[in-house]
């Protein structure tokens, strides 16, 4: 470059009306970064040629950086004198970004349209604009763009389609499905049934009925179409949905319409595989070879299935049919060779690999890794039999000595390697990598050699590094020459006196050059380093060359490593000038030390000054950016990040540099859009992961997960073979579901709304859920077994209560699938919960058990039943409570019984809720009894009494022992008796919820109240309540003070009922004035005790009273 530099500078000071040289000199100068010098020759080469439209193209592209405006009026005047089609097209769209750019709408509509004028059908041209305008999320005026095209194109269906399509996705970008939908119906009523945009169409229908959660309903419409794309996409709906056996019959149908279709049979394979139906994956496996025989991946496969399930011997036989019938497919052998060697298998690999060089004899690397094999296998002699073959099948001799050359030093076999170095370096002598290779193994010590060879071969290799600085101009290759020779002599041991022979030569009338360079890496190369020397002796290197390129290198990275920075700095300076090609990378290098110098006002100058030379270099512009940021001067590292990413979209780690700084500046959106651009573009899993969780990080913070959901899910349904998507979506979820199922738990709207979002992603979720519960990876079971059970889809079932069954997987995360299992099943699935329920372990009974009494159902019921009396505690408690929720008059009797005889109090307080739900008023009595146990028991008995009041039950002992126990001392009973006393206790069949703890803490659970019930009716209350409070004042002492803690006034009231009027401020009027009536009433009443009780010994109760 430097070369033709100079020549064209000689051809344009010749000639100044020469037009050619300049502009050929200005590609030049723009090609070293030389900006300026460049447009001021595509300037005077305008002037010279003022019709030509090429020097203004090339003025117009330099502008465009920073300069748009005067870009664009370049592009203007260029395409005045432009006359060929293709060449206007180039320089409209051009001109039409940078508008863009500009956001000048209707400046780049004005070009897009002179772009698609004359184009006459060319449907690509008419909607390019719609099509810009979409790329930078323009989505309105992208929508009206192309139905202005659409307009234009009626009555050309054959066209429309693809339009249609187009329009919908943008619909749908914008957020507006339903247009998109209704989009989509017009393009599918307009194209043919065997059209291939049908399938995109179909695609684009998913997503718009995914987005608004509305895939059950795309189920009915497409239930009704027969051709093949309608039915497989029923399959993938289906799928996507959770509905295994519907999915499974849709793909089924799809390949009777079209048998050989490749995606819908592993479609099968992934959901017979996540349903654990590993015979039925093996038998469509190899439906799949014989439809693709020519895929190898799906025979390797089948055959390591094969092998994992125990079937090693069908596995082989899988294998060797197969090469047998692929004779000449090399991809089928060299698959099988891989195999082969996984499994251990050296010599069937052997036999494969030999098969390879029969089908291709002419490919080297076939030679080389049959003798690897037979070299694992012991035969030396055959390996090397089989490398020297290499010499007949490369057509290169040279490249054939030096390819077998390489393969004998690679094991250790130097005497052949050195052989055929020799005879590649005889074939073509002027070949470095030959000439270098031979050096290479010529250094090599050999065992059982004697010195005087050794130092004939070290004397041998010094001449031939010596014609390797001879040969190349290349300063790696040179550099490592000189320091080859150099380390010999140091090996050898008379490096000292070879420094002297440079010395002199060096410091003579007539300095050697080369001797002061071998000088400067020997100073180096000694021990202890004489640094200092080196510098010296490299410093008059330069003075006698002052080009010398390589020295200079030297010199800097002497000055670097004994920590000379501002002296390194000052020789990349001369590098600069003396090497202007790589001035940009010298310049970068100055930066750096300038850097860490902390003279930062330099480094930016630097780094810029670099830039400046290579406008179109993303890493420099990524590095100027680090300047600017570590300088805390955020907009220009902002806008040289965001120029990097212009430069090079797949500068990955930039997005995360620019994202901080947007973090930082409160800025999270434009933070998220540059991670979500990594999620779309990073093919590494690493930087995809890393990615996501920052976004998923900022939208937990705001609320939105939704919004990242919905690029997510494309991207983990359409990439199967990247799992990285699938797992951060299931992180996702994980997040988006916790806060649901907690609030779930709870009463009211909000416990409501969240069933309702835990319902819709149910239907959304199912299917990255059950891979999950598939993966190997023990968090993603984890978060799939712990969401799966609250979403309330009843396809997750099966897989969660297989993963139950399942002996392998730890006991922890086998109780946490029976529960999840145990919250979607139907009954149907009750005779294998009964089992568990009846198993060895304790906690898997436990769980059954609860399914068990979730689920409902003759099959279930029937099984509750023997439950109840025997077993676990826990296991009768849940039985209890199932057939109280089922309302089974028939195990009246045995719940009775357990209230009265059971010694657990959990399986008490089961039956005493169980029988509050069948409202048996007979059954009073008996839970007037349990009333009194206290603690859990009694809580179940009041609110079992309650219940059946609710149900019309008016037995007077049931009022009398709920007003006794509101003024009881324990707290919890006496909420729960105030409920009872306003017929709201017990919390509404419909809610089951997960166990979360023992049997105990699970009906502690079911029997909290919620506070937020209406007020009472006092009225026929207050003379139970009356004689209930009589009785409590005249008690013992701490009776006395429970009792006067209970009738403390509550707001404007004479006096409270404690749990039973709390909340009285927030109720009706009309209902405060009557409480009040009824509180004054009663106050009256109990006037005399409470005098009394102003008297007692106890001076609480004297103050309280």
């Amino acid at each position: 470059m430097d070369a033709l530099v100079q020549t064209l500078t000689r051809e344009a000071e010749a000639d100044e009306e020469a037009y050619a040289p300049r502009m050929l000199l200005g590609h030049a100068y723009k090609a070293q970064g030389r900006n300026a010098e460049a447009r001021t020759l595509y300037a005077r080469a305008a002037e010279l040629r003022p019709r030509e439209p090429a020097p203004l193209v090339a003025m117009a592209r330099i502008d465009r950086a920073d300069r748009p405006a005067e870009a664009r009026a370049l592009y203007d005047r260029a395409l005045e004198r432009v006359r060929d089609d293709q060449r206007t097209r180039e320089l409209l769209r051009e001109a039409a970004e940078i508008a863009l750019e500009q956001d000048d709408f209707d400046g780049a509509r004005a070009y897009y349209d002179r772009l698609a004028r004359g184009a006459g059908t060319s449907l690509y041209l008419r909607t390019e604009y719609a099509r810009a305008l979409a790329e930078r999320n323009a989505h309105e005026r992208a929508i009206a763009e192309y139905e202005r095209v659409l307009r234009g194109l009626r009555g050309d269906n054959r066209v429309l389609g693809p339009v249609l399509k187009d329009l919908a996705q943008v619909q749908l970008d914008a957020g507006r499905a339903d247009a998109a939908i209704e989009t989509l119906d017009r393009a599918l009523r307009v194209v043919g049934r065997s059209s291939g945009v049908r399938r995109e169409i179909y695609d684009v229908l998913v997503e718009a009925f995914r987005r608004s959660d509305r895939l059950p309903d795309l189920v009915e419409r497409l239930e009704r179409e027969r051709g093949f794309d309608s039915v497989e996409l029923l399959g993938r709906v289906h799928d996507e949905l959770g509905n295994e056996d519907e999915a499974l019959d849709a793909y089924r149908r799809a390949l009777r319409l079209n048998r050989r279709h490749i995606d819908t049979r592993v479609r099968i394979i992934r959901l017979l595989s996540r349903s654990g139906r590993i015979d039925d994956v093996i038998e469509e496996y190899r439906q799949l070879v014989r439809v693709a025989p020519r895929e190898p991946r799906f025979v390797v496969e089948l055959a390591q299935l094969l092998m994992q399930t125990g079937r090693g011997d069908e596995a082989r036989r899988l294998a060797a049919a197969v090469s047998r019938r692929h004779r000449n497919d090399a991809s089928v052998h060299q698959a099988l060779a891989e195999l082969y060697t996984e499994w251990g298998e050296d010599e069937l690999a052997t036999r494969e690999i030999a098969l390879l060089v029969r089908i291709d004899p002419r490919d080297p690397g076939h030679l080389i890794a049959l003798g690897e094999q037979q070299l694992a296998e012991g035969d030396a002699r055959a390996a090397e039999a089989t490398w020297r073959r290499i010499l007949q099948v490369e057509s290169d001799r040279g490249r054939a000595h030096a390819t077998l050359a390489a393969v004998f030093a690679d094991h250790d076999m130097l005497s052949d390697a050195e052989e055929q170095y020799r005879q590649a370096v005889q074939v073509d002598e002027d070949r470095v990598e030959y000439v270098r290779g031979l050096a290479n193994v010529l250094e090599r010590p050999r065992r059982g050699e004697p010195a005087s060879a050794r130092q004939r071969r070290d004397e041998e290799a010094v001449r031939w590094w010596s014609k390797v600085l001879e040969m190349t101009e290349d300063r790696a290759a040179r550099r490592e020459a000189r320091q080859r020779i150099v380390g010999i002599w140091s090996r050898r041991g008379e490096l000292g006196a070879k420094m002297r022979e440079w010395r002199v030569a060096f410091t003579r009338g007539e300095p050697d050059v080369d001797a002061g360079r071998f000088l400067a890496e020997a100073y180096l190369r000694q021990r202890p380093r004489d640094v200092a020397q080196a510098e010296a002796t490299l410093r008059r290197v330069v003075e006698l060359e002052p080009g010398d390129v390589e020295s200079l290198l030297a010199l800097e990275r002497v000055h670097t490593a004994r920590g000379d920075l501002a002296g390194a700095i000052e020789v990349l300076r001369k590098l600069v000038e003396a090497d202007p090609r790589r001035a940009p990378r010298y310049l970068q290098r100055m930066a750096e030390h300038a850097h860490a110098l902390y003279r930062d006002d330099e480094a930016v100058e630097y780094a810029a000054a670099a830039v400046a030379r290579t406008p179109d270099d993303a890493e420099g512009h990524r590095r100027l950016g680090d300047l600017y940021r570590a300088r805390q001067d955020m907009d220009r590292a902002i806008a040289s990040y965001r120029r990097a990413i212009e430069l090079n979209e797949r500068l990955f780690p930039t997005y995360f540099d620019l994202a901080e700084i947007h973090l930082a500046r409160s800025e999270p959106a434009e933070a998220d859009a540059l991670y979500r651009a990594v999620l779309r573009l990073s093919p590494d899993d690493d930087l995809v992961a890393r990615a996501g969780r920052a976004s998923m990080q900022i939208h937990l913070g705001r609320g939105t997960l939704q919004e990242l959901e919905s690029d997510l899910l494309p991207l983990a349904l359409g990439h199967a073979r990247r799992p990285i998507f699938r797992r951060l979506l299931v992180e996702l979820y994980d997040s988006l579901a916790t806060t649901w199922i907690q609030q779930a738990r709870g009463h009211g709207e909000e416990a409501e709304a969240a069933r309702e979002e835990l319902a819709r992603l149910g239907t959304r979720a199912i299917k990255p859920l059950l891979e999950a519960l598939a993966d190997s990876d023990p968090t993603q079971q984890r978060i799939a077994i712990d969401v799966l059970g609250h979403l309330g889809n009843e396809n997750a079932a099966g897989p969660l209560l297989a993963a139950a069954e399942s002996q392998e997987a730890p006991l922890e995360l086998r109780a946490r699938a029976l529960s999840g299992a145990g919250a979607v099943a139907p009954s149907s699935m009750a005779p294998r919960f009964a089992a568990l329920a009846a198993g060895p372990e304790r906690r898997l009974r436990d769980v059954a058990a609860w399914s068990l009494a979730r689920m409902g159902g003759a099959r279930a019921l029937a099984a509750l039943r023997d439950l109840a009396g025997q077993g676990d505690p826990a296991v009768r408690a849940y039985a209890a409570l199932g057939l109280g929720r089922a309302e089974d008059r028939r195990s009246l009797d045995r719940l009775e019984q357990l209230l009265r005889e059971d010694r657990s109090p959990q399986v008490r307080a089961a039956a005493a809720w169980a029988i509050g739900r069948l409202g048996d008023e007979a059954q009073v009595p008996a839970l007037v009894t349990a009333l009194r146990a206290g603690g859990v028991v009694s809580r179940a008995a009041a609110l079992a009494i309650g219940a059946i009041g609710r149900r019309g039950g008016e037995d007077p002992r049931a009022l009398q022992a709920l007003g006794e126990a509101l003024f009881d001392a324990d707290p919890a009973l006496r909420t729960a008796a105030a409920a009872a006393l306003r017929r709201s206790g017990g919390e509404s069949v419909e809610r089951f919820p997960v166990p979360r703890g023992g049997a105990l803490a699970y009906v502690s659970e079911l029997l909290e109240v919620d506070g937020a019930a209406g007020p009472p009716e006092l009225a026929p209350l207050r003379p139970v309540l009356e004689e209930a409070a009589r009785d409590a004042l005249h008690g013992p002492v701490e009776r006395v003070l429970t009792a006067l803690a209970v009738l403390a006034p509550t707001g404007d009231a004479a006096l409270g009922l404690g749990p039973l009027t709390s909340g009285m401020a927030a109720w009706p009027e009309e209902a405060r004035v009557a409480a009040r009536r009824e509180l004054g009433a009663l106050s009256a009443a109990l006037a005399p005790e409470l005098r009394e009780v102003a008297g007692h010994p106890e001076p609480r109760a004297r103050e309280r009273a």
